[in-house]
């Protein structure tokens, strides 16, 4: 059973990163300075940018105006959402670098430059921990949402995570008929 738990982890985080890979070409490759260790390391890094740049390019495409807007009454709005993936973003991959989460409550952010500003604070956070990431310390455990995680669990989790909620980004913008980042430069 655990076998096929880990098996399915690294087949779930391959499928992730076969988009950033084959846009590879036509956007940001895999980071120059980052150790090239193994296929796991560098396709959960490719996961990590691809992902990461169209989480960041939603906030800056959706806007201003459209940041408090919600589909449904019982639904996080559009900040909401921004604020939510700024925060797991240290909540994830801070406890492998060393870094506490910040104080500060991302929820009281509301503009889409204070949350433009936070996703990126955020992200270069992630970068840190994803830039160290290798086969080697893939395994070190840190303590996170109550409980003890393997660094490589800890960052393919916040990839899975900001896929979900890329996927909830891109029907905030479809309802406002705003073109997503993953769709503006296919014709």
């Amino acid at each position: 059973m655990r076998r096929f738990g880990i098996a399915g982890l690294c087949a779930a985080v391959a499928g992730l990163a076969v988009p950033a890979i084959a846009q590879q070409k036509d956007a940001r490759p895999i980071r120059v300075d980052a150790p090239r260790t193994s296929l796991f390391s560098d396709v959960a890094r490719a996961a990590w940018y691809s992902i990461n740049e169209l989480v960041i390019a939603s906030a800056e495409r959706m806007p201003a105006e459209h940041y408090g807007f919600r589909p449904a009454r019982d639904v996080r709005t559009f900040a909401q959402i921004l604020a939510h993936i700024a925060d797991n973003h240290h909540a994830a991959c801070g406890p492998t670098i060393g870094r506490p989460r910040p104080d500060t409550s991302f929820d009281r952010l509301q503009t889409k430059d204070e949350l433009t500003k936070a996703l990126r604070e955020s992200a270069a956070v992630c970068d840190l921990a994803y830039g160290i990431l290798t086969d080697q310390n893939a395994a070190f455990r840190y303590p996170a949402f109550n409980s003890e995680y393997t660094r490589f669990a800890l960052l393919v989790s916040n990839i899975t995570h900001n896929s979900e909620h890329y996927g909830n980004l891109v029907t905030y913008m479809r309802l406002k008929a705003v073109v997503p980042p993953s769709t503006a430069g296919i014709k």
